[in-house]
This record gives structure tokens, C-alpha cells and sequence, in this order.
């Protein structure tokens, strides 16, 4: 496996107790995402019921399998007992932080001096059980069809 120059997670223990920093620098790429999370396997043993803080203030851009890879590791450390903070500053992240609705489960401040001072108490399980804005349940392969095809299958004998 090719190693990325550009990518890199460090591991970092701030003054604060209960808490461990992963500093990511570089874009989390397609290209840079095998890497990215051999490190976070890697650093995640470290993590066991301690608030994470994933500080992406020097990352430019994440791509589709980045967020993929944010979520997972969110999931790793919930089952590990602790709870995952996101520090972010580039406007592009944000807004695909945003439109993708991570804000329901992964709490996001824009200075890391904010998340070092933030509790890291557990949102409650009716947050998470909330259904996003614009939610339908799927009501089997019927719901797929178009309406006017719909129609006309209820009416066959």
C-alpha cells in the first residue's frame, strides 16, 4: 500500500483528563482513506470511555468516504463508552457537516478551546431516535413505484 505524504493523524492527550485529541491534516480523500483508518484503529484501543475530540481545522476537504469513515468511527467510540466532538473551521466542511444532518448525533464546534471545555454528556436516546426533517417510511417495493403505476396494480383483480 502506497503511503500518503499528505495525510496524516496524530494522537494528542490535552491538559484536560477524560479526553484525547486525533488532529487529522491533509484532505480525507478516496485516495488517503486506507491509511486514514489503519491510524484510527490504531489510536481508537486509546480511546475507551474518553470524550474524542477529531480536530479538522487543518483538513481542506473530505470527500464521500471520509464522512463514511467519520461515521464509523463515531459508532467505534459510542461502543467503546465515549463520545466523538468535531472541531472544524473550513466552510466547505461545515456545510457538508450540515447538509449530511451529522449534528444529531456528533457535536461540532468551531474552536478546539470550546470543545476542550464542553461536557461530554450523551445526547438522549429520543434525539437519537428522532426522525430526520422529511422522513417517510418505505412501505416495501410498492412504496418505489410511481403513483399512476401504483394505481394500477391495486386495481387488477
Amino acid at each position: 500500500m502506497k503511503k500518503s505524504k499528505w495525510t496524516n493523524v496524530a494522537f494528542e492527550t490535552p491538559p484536560a483528563p477524560n479526553t484525547v485529541i486525533l488532529r487529522l491534516t491533509g484532505s480525507l480523500t478516496d485516495q488517503a482513506i486506507a491509511e486514514v483508518e489503519d491510524q484510527f484503529k490504531n489510536l481508537l484501543p486509546r480511546c475507551f470511555g474518553h470524550k474524542v475530540i477529531l480536530d479538522l481545522s487543518k483538513a481542506p476537504s473530505i470527500g464521500r468516504s471520509g464522512w463514511k469513515l467519520i461515521l464509523r468511527l463515531f459508532s467505534n467510540i459510542r461502543a467503546l463508552g465515549g463520545e466523538l466532538f468535531l472541531v472544524a473551521t473550513n466552510r466547505e466542511i461545515l456545510t457538508a457537516f450540515e447538509a449530511l444532518n451529522f449534528g444529531r448525533f456528533i457535536r461540532h464546534f468551531q474552536f478546539m478551546a470550546d470543545a476542550l471545555r464542553a461536557d461530554p454528556a450523551l445526547p438522549s436516546v429520543e434525539t437519537l431516535k428522532a426522525k430526520p426533517v422529511g422522513y417517510r417510511p418505505k412501505r416495501g417495493w410498492k412504496a418505489l413505484m410511481p403513483s399512476h403505476l401504483r394505481r394500477r396494480l391495486s386495481r387488477r383483480p
